[in-house]
């Protein structure tokens, strides 16, 4: 009955006068013992579910600390690899269970202890623009969720070549551009440097013919004046 208000038992105790007048001590035993045994099969019940499900299975620790269920450090990421493309170095790696975040380790050379490149990755590459011709890097990376950190990967490496040297010429290919005027021959006189440079022929100018004399002789003209064969009388 502790969880009813005052109020509330008030208002329960008038309206069970007016509908049980004489009869309400009876009603009210009656209730009572009803809602006794109801406390007690509900407290037996939960008894039961304690006994068969041990109360440590339900019990999840706080985000502070401890380990509950479905939280674990994720899996060691794997399949790294570390190769040369352009003007910088491309690093991948495949996911790791559980993870949220992933962070690369770099060395320069072999000596060199590896160092945090980058982290807080949510994609499963990276970029490194950072590097130095003629230099060996190497890559590990690691995976991180709210429970902690995974354990590094396999060591990655490679080297970013030096700069690419200009291609030799092909032997028997000239390297001078093609504009380049020819060498005279050997023996030849050189043309004076004062001499102006020789005019060209003037074109053929076309054979004149004589003028018709309106009476259509022009052509009997031209075979009386023309001298006689060979021989002939």
């Amino acid at each position: 009955m502790g969880d009813f208000s005052f109020g509330e038992m008030v208002v329960v105790a008038i309206i069970a006068i007016l509908i049980y007048g004489k009869d309400l001590p009876s009603a009210a035993r009656k209730l009572s013992s009803l809602y006794t045994k109801f406390r007690r099969q509900i407290a037996d019940i939960k008894d039961d579910i304690q006994r068969q499900i041990p109360p440590e299975d339900f019990k999840l620790d706080s985000p502070s600390g401890g380990s509950s269920y479905g939280s674990e450090k994720p899996s060691t990421p794997t399949g790294i690899s570390a190769s040369h493309c352009g003007s910088y170095i491309l690093l991948t790696w495949n996911s790791s269970v559980g993870a949220s975040s992933y962070t690369v380790r770099r060395a320069r050379g072999a000596d060199e202890s590896l160092s945090i490149l980058c982290s807080g990755l949510p994609e499963l590459s990276y970029s490194d623009y950072d590097v130095t011709p003629g230099t060996t890097y190497r890559y590990v990376v690691y995976a991180s969720n709210s429970t902690g950190d995974s354990v590094d990967s396999e060591e990655a490496s490679t080297e970013y070549p030096d700069e690419a040297a200009p291609a030799a010429p092909v032997e028997g290919t000239s390297t001078s551009p093609a504009s380049t005027p020819a060498e005279p021959a050997a023996g030849a006189p050189a043309p004076p440097a004062d001499q102006p440079a020789a005019a060209p022929p003037p074109p053929a100018m076309p054979a004149e013919t004589p003028p018709a004399n309106g009476n259509g002789h022009a052509a009997e003209s031209a075979a009386q004046a023309a001298p006689p064969p060979a021989g002939a009388p």
